[in-house]
């Protein structure tokens, strides 16, 4: 007998939805590649866990579980045997009065035995039929399963390439990181040499123009005092020069009044 979703998630039919959900999880723990479960083919383990995605997707929704349900008991379930209208006429024979004991009993024994022919025959071919109906679903739960390790597969390259592509990608920018901090590096040496050379071009020219101010400072110093010198030595020889003329005065009024003195004696 073919494996149910129940069977694949390992509980009953009339299981909870919280069970439905515990058990989802507790195989998801195993079989889940994302979560360390196998995705090696040759295991089986992809096949499984894609049933067991099935199962679940099926059974957590009310709707579709409900739906599983009624396809299930209906599976499970055998027609009745109908019985063939010659039976039927047969059986009402049977009831004539006229007619002997024994051929009613034959004629009962063979409606029974036609009854169960035409049952044995219904249940071989609902067999049947679930035989060819699971077969398919075998087939299509493999084909699936083959799907999803495909899939997987091609998860688990294109894991492998993002990988790859991130690694090469943080290897480029850190060697753009290194550059950039290399040529700012640079740039702030540079800058620090040329704000050094600017510092002592401008110190040089503030001693410049210290010394250069010192020195007009002195010279003007200078020509203030030789200025004042001379304008003492001026003064000097001014005052000199009146003195002269004032003695030249003085001796000349000196010898007029001499010469009058002579002259009145």
């Amino acid at each position: 007998m073919k494996a149910t979703l129940y069977d694949v998630l390992e509980v009953s039919r009339t299981a909870s939805d919280a069970a439905v959900r515990a058990a989802y999880e507790r195989l998801a723990a195993t079989l889940d590649p994302r979560r360390g479960g196998s995705v090696d083919p040759q295991t089986g383990a992809a096949a499984r866990w894609a049933l067991v995605r099935e199962a679940y997707a099926t059974l957590s929704d009310r709707a579709k579980r409900a739906e599983y349900d009624r396809k299930l008991t209906a599976k499970e379930t055998p027609p009745p045997a109908r019985i063939a209208p010659a039976a039927d006429d047969a059986a009402e024979k049977s009831l004539d009065p006229s007619v002997p004991r024994w051929l009613m009993l034959l004629t009962v024994l063979v409606i029974v035995g036609f009854c169960a022919y035409i049952w044995n025959s219904a249940f071989k071919y609902e067999r049947d039929r679930k035989a060819r109906i699971a077969e398919a679903e075998t087939r299509k739960i493999e084909a699936e399963a083959q799907e999803s390790e495909s899939r997987a597969e091609a998860v688990a390259l294109q894991t492998e390439r993002s990988r790859q592509f991130e690694e090469q990608r943080a290897a480029r920018e850190r060697a753009a990181d290194m550059e950039r901090f290399r040529r700012e590096a640079d740039y702030n040496e540079a800058r620090n040499e040329a704000t050094r050379r600017q510092y002592e071009r401008e110190e040089m020219a503030r001693r410049e123009r210290e010394r250069y101010m010192n020195e007009r400072e002195r010279n003007r110093q200078h020509s203030e005092n030789t200025y004042a010198r001379a304008n003492q030595e001026r003064s000097t020889q001014q005052q000199l020069e009146q003195e002269r003329r004032s003695l030249q005065r003085l001796e000349h009024e000196n010898g007029h009044d001499r010469s009058r003195g002579y002259q009145i004696k």
